[in-house]
């Protein structure tokens, strides 16, 4: 069995704090299987759905502290942060 990419450790991590993958699927309007998707694949959480899951994590009951970077750290968004 191959090596596990860290966007997928990080993407197994976040959906399992979030509550599972049918409720971020719900919360997303995404069909559970592509949820599931990103806790296998190498690519992980696209990009575009990395504010929604942080949006989510505020409105979870307690909240969820959820950062960008937990969710895609390869991904240099103290950058793009600047940037906006």
């Amino acid at each position: 069995m191959g090596q596990i990419d860290e966007r997928t450790i990080a993407a197994r991590a976040v959906v399992q704090a979030l509550g599972g993958g049918g409720k971020v699927a719900r919360w997303l309007h995404l069909h559970p299987q592509t949820v599931y998707y990103w806790t296998r694949a190498p690519s992980g959480v696209p990009c575009e759905h990395v504010p929604d899951l942080v949006a989510m994590a505020r409105c979870l009951n307690p909240p969820v502290s959820l950062q960008p970077e937990q969710i895609r750290p390869d991904v240099p968004w103290h950058k793009l942060k600047a940037a906006a």
